[in-house]
């Protein structure tokens, strides 16, 4: 059974969609505005292999990444 995320019910935790549109306001938002906040960021976009478009490409080197 597939849950969907807008389905999950994490306590403490929010959750952001990237949806191609919203990428500088998700970056600035885990960047500079909230750096206590606990996220789950889902991105269900895909890159070029050069990864030049990934705004988020810094953070998810640091990040923990949950496969789908």
């Amino acid at each position: 059974m597939q849950m969907d995320v807008d389905d999950l019910d994490l306590p403490g935790v929010s959750v952001v969609k990237l949806t191609g549109s919203n990428n500088f306001a998700v970056k600035k938002l885990l960047s500079a505005d909230d750096l206590t906040g606990d996220y789950l960021v889902y991105d269900p976009l895909s890159y070029e292999k050069d990864q030049h478009d990934d705004w988020l490409l810094d953070i998810k080197l640091y990040s923990e990444d949950f496969p789908r």
